[in-house]
Formats: C-alpha cells, structure tokens, sequence
C-alpha cells in the first residue's frame, strides 16, 4: 500500500502515551490542530494524500477501502495499553463538486460522498477496532460545518455528508454508553475560518453558488477566525475534563463552547 510511516516510535511505559490521530491535517485547520496538538505534548499522526511532514501517512481519504487498510495498518504500531489518552480528529473533506446536484457527474457524486463520509465512517472504524477495550481517556471528534444545519444553494453533498456524519456521532455516543470502555464523541463547528475553503467558495461560480455575495463579505468585514486561534479552542475543549459525548460544540467569536445535544443545537 503506497503510504509513508511515522516516525519511530519512543519506548513507552502503560498509560503514558498521548496520542492523536488526525485526517486532513496538511493544510488549513488540520495543519494547525497537529501543530498545536504536539505543542500539548501528543505525538501526532496525520493522515493525507499530501503526506508533507514527519509525522504524516499517505493515504488518499477518497477511497474508504484504502484508508481503512491504511489507517489499521498503522494502528498495529501502537498497543493500546500505552496509551493514556487518545484524541482522534476526522478533519477531511472537499467541497467539490459545488453547484447543483442535477448537473453533476455521477463519479463527482460518488466521489464527494466517499471522501466526506463513508470514508470518515470507516476510517473511525478501524480506530473504534483497535482501541474500544482501551481504558485510556478516548475522544473522537469530527469538523462539522454550519451546511449540516442550514441550507446554502450548490452545496447539497458537501452539507449532506456534514449531516450525515453529525447522525453518525450522535449513534456512535448512544452505542458507547453500552461499552465498558467507551470513547467520547462530538461534533465540532469551528465556523467560518480564513482557509483554502473560504476561498474555493469565493471563488465558486455565482451560477454554481448562488449565495457566494455572503462568503465575500465575510472576508471583507473581517469576520474569518485565523486557523490557529480555532485550532487552539478546538484542542483546549477536546482536552477539557468537562467535554461531554453526544454533543455538538461550536467555537470561534460567534459561537461558545457550551454543549448541546447533536439533534437540538442548530448552530
């Protein structure tokens, strides 16, 4: 399987280990949560086709077969009794195709859809496999959107998928109540940031995205949060002791950190 290995990793005595795994991590928010995850003190481990750094694995998240494959493989590399506490971030996506469904290719449907949950799904998989009987503190947490709750014209998969997930996080909290050492899961919404995706937005085609005049404006009034000031919010409240699973957060100047329940907060 084409991928590149962490780095070697340190003799490790049981319960020492903080660990945290992370997709997308190349660029934007990603890049800054791994950053600021290893100024915490974790060894990160970052999943992306870019695989730029140390610390990456190659691994193309448009295909779920292979990032399951990818992901467990290098799963096998950590025993679970080192661990002493795990933070698992799907941070992934793309937004193409934009525009409305009706025009797009059914490969470009497909594609989206893979990338953006069943491969989300079946990477958190592989991790659920390895660390379930874990009694290290474990959190899982995936990068929602404000397109999971509200409808913006041209986005339909991008947001779908979003919600998709979100239903994913609130199942997997329920099932978790059942394990004798379960993970805590949550939806993060960091809002709109000062990334790539914000431009690929700006960018977009009115005809594709009919609302793209309020992603302009955005910009113009300054109201895009820097993509390490989120990153540290996002990693300050997955370590909290008072994060609690089932719940949807959202972070940045015009939201808080108060929790609600995935199906009652609508952002």
């Amino acid at each position: 399987m084409p991928h590149t290995e962490p780095p070697a990793l340190a003799p490790a005595t049981p319960g020492t280990l903080r660990l945290a795994l992370v997709s997308g991590g190349s660029r934007g928010l990603g890049r800054a949560l791994c950053e600021r995850l290893q100024d915490e003190g974790f060894q990160v481990v970052e999943f992306s086709r870019a695989a730029p750094y140390r610390y990456s694995v190659r691994s193309d998240l448009a295909d779920p077969a292979l990032a399951r494959a990818i992901i467990a493989a290098t799963l096998v590399r950590f025993d679970p009794g080192t661990v002493g506490e795990l933070l698992v971030i799907s941070n992934a996506s793309t937004l193409q195709p934009i525009g409305p469904v009706e025009r797009q290719r059914p490969t470009a449907i497909v594609a989206n859809l893979n990338a953006n949950l069943v491969a989300p799904v079946a990477w958190l998989g592989a991790v659920l496999a390895h660390f379930q009987a874990s009694p290290a503190r474990k959190v899982i947490a995936q990068i929602t959107s404000g397109a999971a709750r509200r409808p913006h014209a041209g986005l339909a998969l991008y947001g779908a998928a979003k919600a998709g997930m979100e239903q994913f996080l609130r199942v997997l909290a329920h099932e978790q109540q059942e394990r004798a050492q379960p993970f805590i899961t949550v939806s993060v919404d960091p809002g709109a940031l000062d990334t790539d995706m914000q431009a690929e937005l700006r960018d977009a085609p009115a005809q594709d995205l009919p609302g793209r005049a309020d992603f302009e404006q955005r910009q113009q009034l300054g109201q895009l949060m820097d993509a390490e000031a989120a990153a540290t919010e996002i990693v300050t409240l997955l370590c909290s002791p008072r994060l609690k699973t089932g719940m949807r957060y959202r972070v940045g100047p015009s939201g808080d950190t108060a929790p609600a329940p995935l199906d009652e907060r609508l952002g």
